[in-house]
């Protein structure tokens, strides 16, 4: 990949929030994800496991479920967290909650993507 690769994966200026949720909400946020069907994000180093009609059920990480109230530190971009152009509702009400103690951080997503592929050096 190329600085300009990157420029066409993410072609405008967004900024990266944290956010403190439950595991519980994190599958809520994902169950909304799932109901996009163009979307391209991705919920990394978990493994979203499907129930019975193929809705997320449950989150695993490193081959153990993660208990519905566990508190995760996640992080995506600013558009999504304030609500994705509308699609996402439900996300933005979890990260508006006082508990989710969320904060937009001074970087960039596509610096962060350019030294995330150089930190790595190898990717695929």
């Amino acid at each position: 990949l190329t600085v300009a690769d990157c420029w066409k994966i993410i072609p405008y200026e967004n900024m990266l929030v944290t956010a403190e949720v439950t595991a519980a909400d994190l599958l809520a946020i994902v169950a909304e994800d799932a109901k996009q069907k163009d979307s391209d994000r991705t919920l990394w180093p978990f493994e979203v496991v499907a129930g019975d009609g193929g809705a997320p059920a449950r989150l695993r990480h490193q081959g153990a479920d993660v208990p519905a109230d566990r508190r995760l530190t996640v992080a995506l971009n600013a558009y999504d967290a304030q609500s994705g152009g509308r699609r996402l509702m439900k996300t933005r009400e979890i990260l508006a909650a006082p508990a989710a103690n969320r904060r937009t951080s001074p970087i960039d997503t596509r610096s962060a993507l350019i030294d995330g592929l150089l930190d790595r050096g190898v990717v695929g």
